[in-house]
């Protein structure tokens, strides 16, 4: 019974939190702009584009899969819980008397280091989507010549930069730090199923080059995260039921 997945009631939260932080959530959709800004163009970086989104997700899951075995063995029936700045520290000082400094200080730089590149991406990407949306609405006033294509130098992408900068530091007066993070990742997980649903159309779409659309195990992994999220509906009405 161990293995076999399950959401305890009131657990929807924390599982909608982890896939949200770890899925990529809402930054998938600023791969394209990435792309464009190393000049991966045509179809020949198509296996370039693969090979480096596989190595970002295979980093991606042994760095999720070994919070997870930390957390089950260090936490998990302890009766500790990372309620605030601190709880970090503690978990760190668990695995230093557990396996030395050297692992206090590993494992320390390398949380820094996971969460300032998440931080980094969300601050780089998220703009260009709000930048490219006004472009977008700019393109669709009659009489009105093709805007130039998005780039950091755009003043509202500078614009929604500050503002993803300053207004949500009010947040800190709350002193909910996990408490953020996990709501952070709730409701980046709400867009995953509209990036799954969206990846089905386009990589299976006719006007695509059949060398370039979605193989079958790809479709099916899309497949298993809308099912998956339909799992946890499904459990969550049940349980308010």
């Amino acid at each position: 019974m161990g293995l076999i997945p399950r959401t305890p009631n009131g657990s929807i939260t924390y599982a909608l939190g982890l896939i949200g932080g770890v899925g990529g959530s809402i930054t998938i959709a600023s791969y394209g702009y990435w792309v464009r800004e190393k000049n991966w163009s045509g179809p020949p970086w198509i296996p370039v584009m693969r090979l480096d989104t596989c190595v970002a997700y295979t980093l991606t899951a042994i760095f999720t899969l070994s919070l997870l075995i930390v957390g089950a063995e260090f936490l998990y029936g302890s009766g500790i819980e990372l309620q605030n700045e601190e709880g970090l520290i503690h978990l760190a000082v668990l695995l230093g008397k557990e396996f030395g400094t050297p692992v206090y200080w590993l494992f320390l730089l390398g949380f820094w280091s996971a969460s300032f590149t998440s931080v980094l991406g969300v601050f780089n990407g998220v703009p260009y989507l709000f930048a490219d949306l006004v472009r977008h609405f700019k393109k669709e006033v009659p009489g009105t010549k093709e805007p130039a294509p998005v780039s950091v130098r755009d003043p509202f992408y500078r614009g929604f930069l500050l503002w993803m900068t300053f207004p949500p530091m009010l947040l800190l007066f709350l002193e909910k730090p996990v408490g953020l993070v996990i709501l952070y990742g709730v409701l980046g997980s709400l867009f995953m199923p509209f990036i799954s649903v969206t990846l089905l159309i386009l990589l299976n779409s006719k006007k695509l080059d059949p060398a370039y659309r979605n193989r079958w195990w790809a479709n099916a992994v899309l497949i298993i995260s809308l099912v998956l999220f339909a799992i946890l509906a499904v459990n969550e009405i049940m349980d308010m039921v």
